[in-house]
């Protein structure tokens, strides 16, 4: 018999794979229903709601910050990742880039489902538990950020493509001018690439507290980290004082996206981290 997480995780996959089949459908569809305006929105925000009582519940039975398993991770920049383009789409028409995002949130949240409830090693006694959720969230949200840059780059390629052979068809149509994406995914990376900044400076002041040597600075979980804020500290640098954007821009910026799932999940299943009591695939005993 599904446990309750496991009921509200299936129902909040099922409301991403009803978005994503509606946002691809709407997207090809020559004349989409009107209800394509609120429907997949409707159906991201539905889907967000359920996942995120499952981190409450999740976090009520052990009775600390759920967010150190594979499934808890993954849905919690899996809705900041949703949540951040829903509040796009408020501000700019980019309805049609929802076919890329839902699907591939979709395939995340899969991924992590059999790791639904379980149960990961103590955190540290000596980490402040609060300067720690604060420290995890900021990161997410950066992360969220540059991967929601990322599949705006995908689109600018996409929407490149389309203008450089004259494909002026429906999905040209559908998606948002290359100008717009241009200056949505610089203003991106450059929120993303603050918010990593204090989330790792935050890192090290846990460090500090939790009394733990140097050997945190060669571990790979953290050298993952600094890989990729170093990535986009150089794209940052690159729009900002170079004055670079278009196609190579957009490029990179979608490679950071395999950057990003790495340093935040990756790197666990290939490497011992003394970030140890992140057990990304472990069972409750």
């Amino acid at each position: 018999m599904l446990s309750l997480e496991s009921a509200l995780a299936l129902a909040g996959i099922w409301f991403f794979g009803a978005a994503s089949a509606c946002a691809v459908a709407d997207l090809l569809r020559q004349h989409p229903p009107e209800r394509g305006k609120l429907g997949v929105p409707l159906l991201l925000a539905l889907g967000c709601a359920s996942l995120l009582a499952v981190l409450v519940l999740h976090g009520a039975k052990t009775g600390r910050v759920p967010l150190f398993n594979s499934f808890d991770v993954l849905t919690i920049y899996g809705v900041f990742l949703t949540i951040s383009a829903l509040c796009l789409l408020t501000r700019h028409r980019t309805q049609g880039m929802l076919a890329i995002l839902a699907p591939y949130v979709t395939l995340l949240l899969i991924t992590g489902f059999p790791a639904v409830g379980v149960t990961t090693g103590p955190v540290p006694h000596q980490v402040p538990e609060a300067i720690l959720l604060l420290h995890l969230l900021i990161a997410f949200a950066g992360y969220a950020l540059f991967s929601l840059a990322s599949i705006l780059a995908f689109t600018y390629l996409v929407q490149d493509h389309n203008f450089k052979h004259r494909h002026f068809g429906v999905i040209f149509e559908r998606l948002p001018a290359l100008e717009t994406l241009d200056h949505l995914m610089f203003r991106l990376v450059g929120y993303a690439f603050i918010l990593l900044t204090i989330s790792l400076a935050l890192g090290v002041y846990l460090v500090h507290e939790s009394g733990s040597g140097p050997e945190w600075i060669a571990d790979p979980k953290v050298a993952a980290t600094l890989v990729t804020w170093a990535l986009y500290a150089v794209l940052v640098h690159m729009r900002a004082n170079a004055g670079r954007h278009g196609t190579r821009l957009a490029v990179i910026t979608l490679a950071g996206l395999a950057f990003v799932l790495f340093s935040m999940v990756g790197v666990h299943l290939i490497a011992h981290s003394v970030h140890g009591f992140v057990q990304i695939g472990s069972h409750p005993e």
